[in-house]
């Protein structure tokens, strides 16, 4: 999950407006980077090839640019509008 912490470190260096923990994050992308890492383990040529790194960094900039999606969906604005509120209850 390298990864996801690097993708959110980077977001969270941004100053985003938005408040949103690892933890939901992680839950929301942890079947991406499954996903992508089987895809990488069914071709053991692949880890050797030329050029895998920039794959790996193609992966971190889709990672980013997909949480910075979620940070602003509705979804995620509802949730911190949610959150928001049950710490006014309190």
């Amino acid at each position: 999950m390298i990864e996801i912490r690097s993708a959110y470190n980077s977001l969270r260096d941004m100053h985003l407006p938005y408040l949103i923990n690892r933890e939901e994050v992680q839950n929301y992308f942890t079947p991406v980077i499954e996903k992508r890492e089987l895809l990488y383990k069914t071709s053991s040529k692949l880890i050797r090839a030329p050029g895998v790194k920039s794959r790996v960094n193609s992966d971190l900039n889709f990672i980013k640019k997909s949480i910075l999606e979620l940070l602003t969906s509705k979804k995620i604005t509802d949730l911190v509008a949610q959150k928001d509120w049950k710490n006014k209850d309190n």
